[in-house]
């Protein structure tokens, strides 16, 4: 059987991070206890002490995540294994905990190579890369240690001097030069709308029938912004962050983009009443998206799930769901993607 690609999304706000407070976390214990005791109360089980799997089980057939837990406050930042291959989509706040995550392996095999697909410069997209705990490990430690970015040009000049502005004193304690003169070996590479290359198990510039294979396509949304499609064993991931409807409806290139896909992330900021203003100030312009028109992208690229991203950071997780929902009524198979969801295609 074909090895597939496993995905873990460590970062799924968009715009700037969003944690949920103390309040709100109490507000979820007690809204959970009265959804627990009202069980008790129907199964006439007062006096039953519930063991761990009793209560687990009721949470995932009785309660909604916005119930007991959160869609997150990381901004973007997704991860993809396809074999050996390791591709990181943005740098967003999410990117530090898949920093520590990582060390492990890293120290095991004395380095490994990670290649970094880059949607855009925005700052909720490349803000957690100065606290990407990797960068700061000398590479006599880790001689393997090697990133590859791939990035456009039109952001402050390039990919690099963005991510360099960001850590130029007196903003950030350790200077972008000794970075790259004592940390890992980083290389950056520029990509173009249609850029297309394969990595072979983490070789570059060798040709496999087990490559994988990646597209960029410049998508609809302020400033130089790509979308990225992912193919592997004949399996298709889209990361599709930022972008919104083009002339009143999906942008052919998004449908080209993902095309018959098993899984396509797409933006969805908004409800359609915000994007056209009939919630606040219209949206139109912003470059995200909305939910009547995700479930419109995905059925026409015909993909197998979609999982929606870039939660606007004022939405509170009970407004999510409702967004999540309201896209499964006309494309079932949808999910509003959380910090820490793993899936498998």
């Amino acid at each position: 059987m074909a090895e597939g690609m496993q995905i873990k999304f460590y970062g799924t706000r968009g715009s700037l991070p969003a944690p949920l407070t103390a309040g709100k976390v109490r507000q979820k214990i007690i809204g959970a206890i009265i959804h627990w005791t009202e069980h008790l109360a129907v199964s006439k089980l007062e006096s039953h002490k519930p063991d761990s799997f009793e209560v687990e089980e009721f949470f995932d057939s009785s309660l909604s995540l916005a119930d007991w837990g959160t869609y997150g406050g990381n901004t973007t930042c997704c991860v993809v294994r396809c074999g050996q291959t390791i591709i990181v989509f943005d740098l967003g706040s999410g990117v530090r905990q898949f920093g520590q995550d990582i060390l492990g392996e890293m120290f095991k095999s004395q380095g490994v190579l990670i290649h970094f697909c880059m949607s855009h410069v925005h700052w909720d997209h490349i803000q957690g890369f100065p606290f990407f705990a990797p960068l700061f490990i000398s590479r006599k430690k880790l001689p393997k240690n090697r990133f590859v970015f791939f990035g456009g040009v039109a952001w402050q000049g390039a990919l690099e001097e963005a991510l360099r502005g960001q850590m130029d004193a007196p903003v950030f304690p350790v200077e972008w030069d000794k970075v790259t003169t004592e940390g890992p070996g980083m290389k950056f590479l520029t990509i173009c709308d249609g850029f297309e290359t394969q990595i072979a198990h983490g070789k570059e510039g060798e040709t496999l029938p087990d490559a994988v294979k990646l597209r960029a396509q410049r998508l609809h949304h302020p400033n130089e912004t790509y979308g990225w499609r992912i193919e592997y064993n004949g399996k298709v991931f889209v990361f599709a962050s930022d972008t919104e409807p083009f002339a009143g409806g999906p942008d052919p290139v998004i449908l080209d983009l993902a095309k018959d896909a098993d899984a396509l992330y797409l933006d969805c900021q908004f409800t359609e009443k915000q994007y056209l203003g009939q919630e606040g100030v219209p949206r139109l312009g912003w470059g995200h998206g909305y939910d009547t028109w995700c479930a419109q992208v995905a059925k026409q690229a015909g993909v197998k799930r979609l999982y929606l991203g870039h939660h606007d950071p004022a939405a509170s997780d009970e407004k999510i769901f409702s967004i999540q929902q309201q896209v499964k009524a006309s494309f079932a198979e949808t999910v509003a993607a959380y910090d820490g969801l793993e899936i498998e295609i």
